[in-house]
């Protein structure tokens, strides 16, 4: 993207990320089904998060065998990279590229039942401040634009 758009230039990235570490694509759900696969896979994305955090490494995740190949197609179920928003926005600053936008659908509130009966919970009581947890979370640069659906707008 970066050789073929001028400077000055915009490049718009829109798409799934998958960017907190127990998060997963449909395209493992098969292996997700193993609970010691979970506690694996997110353990694994974790300490590549911090590395890339803390060292510049970032992981760079790809999916070596996605369920595409051995089962019935679903729908959105064809990535064979897990994007992490942090460092997509590292790698395009590493080629001088600018983020100049960036926005994300509804803020990890999830659909699962149980996720969304306890924020249900959370925000009915009035016990606790949601919002505030949120925007502490938010203010760690990875997961700063955390969600499944991001956009980008980048500037060369």
């Amino acid at each position: 993207m970066r050789r073929v758009v001028r400077p000055g230039g915009r490049i718009v990235l829109l798409g799934p990320s998958w960017d907190l570490p127990f998060w997963y694509p449909k395209e493992l759900r098969t292996k997700a089904q193993k609970y010691s696969w979970r506690v694996a896979y997110t353990a694994n994305r974790f300490l590549g998060q911090v590395r890339g955090w803390f060292l510049g490494r970032v992981p760079f995740f790809v999916i070596d065998d996605p369920d595409v190949f051995h089962r019935e197609f679903i729908c959105d179920a064809n990535a064979v990279y897990v994007a992490w928003s942090y460092e997509v926005i590292d790698q395009m600053k590493r080629w001088s590229c600018r983020l100049v936008y960036c926005d994300v659908d509804d803020r990890m509130l999830g659909t699962g039942s149980i996720v969304r009966l306890l924020l249900d919970y959370l925000l009915d009581s009035g016990k606790y401040s949601l919002g505030l947890f949120k925007r502490l979370l938010f203010l760690f640069p990875p997961y700063r634009y955390a969600e499944s659906s991001v956009l980008m707008v980048l500037v060369r």
